[in-house]
């Protein structure tokens, strides 16, 4: 995985999952509250509650899944 965004709401649990999704995907380093325009690197994970990354000008550029799309990836959060 080059680079990865996350979306949930605030609250949703991006932050308590960031280290097992990290793994999961592949990723090297985790950017938490990670915001559109904001520079990254190769092999990040970007979590945010940014909606506009839902918009097809970003989904483009960068994978982006949803917590809960992570999460049932993963093989939902109990095994996270």
């Amino acid at each position: 995985m080059s680079m990865l965004i996350v979306y949930a709401p605030q609250g949703a649990g991006k932050t308590m999952h960031a280290e097992a999704l990290c793994k999961h995907y592949g990723c090297v380093r985790v950017v938490d509250d990670w915001k559109v325009g904001e520079l990254t690197g190769e092999g990040d994970l970007m979590l945010t509650n940014d909606e506009s990354v839902l918009t097809s000008a970003v989904r483009r550029r960068v994978d982006v899944v949803t917590l809960e799309q992570a999460l049932a990836d993963m093989g939902g959060a109990d095994n996270a």
